[in-house]
């Protein structure tokens, strides 16, 4: 268990979360094998923040997460690891049915909800889906000025990995409204 603990935290993928993704929308194959949650219609969208371990930020936090997703009849389930002796990452999986345009709404609803009510405590994702990049503010940050300096030197016409880590990229869905 020691060993699938570091692999997940080196990224590499492990089925022990996947019966997870299918909680809200789906039946688990009897094979994990032959799970595939984007065929099966699993919707699933983390909520990554890093928290300080202070015992009020922590208890803010956890509030707001089972107040928002509580309104959004999303359950709140709220993981949280730690990093170090000052932080936990904490993971709140948004599960909904992909096949349901009111439960995938009131996930993307959710989530927007909780970066709002979180923005006063400061917290940042430690990952963030590409198409919410956007939420980081990378106008004001150097970092991303000489990202986006790097790929219009290397890519001018934009081909490769659209609004990847330089914040230009908003969700699709948002585009539309």
């Amino acid at each position: 268990s020691i060993a699938r603990s570091v692999d997940l935290f080196l990224g590499i993928p492990s089925t022990v979360a996947l019966p997870l993704a299918y909680r809200a929308s789906g039946t688990l194959p009897k094979n994990l094998r032959d799970a595939d949650p984007a065929r099966d219609g699993c919707g699933l969208i983390w909520f990554t923040p890093l928290i300080p371990m202070k015992e009020n930020i922590v208890k803010e936090y956890t509030a707001i997460v089972r107040k928002v997703c509580t309104q959004y009849t999303i359950e709140p389930l709220i993981t949280f690891s730690t990093l170090n002796e000052r932080c936990f990452d904490s993971s709140v999986p948004i599960l909904f049915d992909r096949n349901d345009p009111e439960a995938t709404k009131r996930a993307y609803d959710c989530y927007d909800a909780l970066w709002k009510e979180i923005a006063p405590l400061k917290l940042l994702p430690y990952r963030i889906p590409t198409d919410e990049m956007w939420r980081l503010n990378t106008n004001n940050i150097q970092f991303f000025e000489i990202v986006r300096k790097i790929k219009k030197a290397l890519d001018p016409r934009g081909i490769i990995a659209p609004g990847r880590y330089s914040g230009d990229a908003k969700r699709a869905h948002k585009k539309t409204k």
